[in-house]
């Protein structure tokens, strides 16, 4: 069974779509548009992007928090370091 996505779209009065966040129980939001008032295929895309982004945990608050948990790491050698992680551009050495 798939987990349910937090994401859905949802046909509005007069036939236009708007892309629901579960989450915070209101429209959903993509760079910095309301994703309401849209034509179904457009709905359906915005939809499908921001299912990919919080699937993939690239959303702004996953990102912060991934960057605050990364900066103790340790280095392949085993050495204890701070700093930028490796994966975010730093060398972790």
């Amino acid at each position: 069974m798939q987990p349910e996505t937090r994401f859905t779209c949802m046909p509005e009065p007069f036939g236009n779509w708007m892309v629901w966040d579960k989450y915070t129980d209101a429209p959903a939001i993509l760079g910095g548009c309301v994703l309401k008032g849209r034509s179904e295929l457009r709905a359906q895309a915005a939809c499908d992007v921001l299912v990919r982004i919080y699937k993939n945990r690239l959303d702004f608050q996953s990102l912060r928090d991934d960057e605050t948990t990364q900066r103790h790491h340790f280095s392949r050698d085993g050495i204890h370091t701070t700093g930028p992680s490796p994966r975010n551009g730093g060398s972790g050495l």
